[in-house]
């Protein structure tokens, strides 16, 4: 499955989009406008804001990476 950090930190997040990115020769989202070998978390967010199809799937999976890591916490937590 991997690990947290590279499905849910920034630059895991900007190299998830990039993979999916160079994966799709139909994609021509906003993404892949610019220089795509600097893209970065922020890109990716601000992309999201437009809905961009990748971005939206890249986050939605941090989204619950995140999730799953704050569940794993409150259990290890629990008094």
């Amino acid at each position: 499955m991997g690990c947290f950090e590279y499905h849910a930190s920034g630059p895991g997040i900007a190299a998830k989009a990039l993979r999916l990115i160079e994966a799709d020769d139909s994609y021509d989202g906003e993404l892949r406008c610019g220089d795509i070998a600097t893209l970065t978390a922020q890109d990716v967010f601000a992309a999201y804001d437009d809905r961009d199809p990748i971005a939206v799937r890249v986050l939605d999976e941090a989204v619950i990476y995140w999730g799953m890591a704050v569940a794993n916490l409150v259990s290890l937590f629990n008094p």
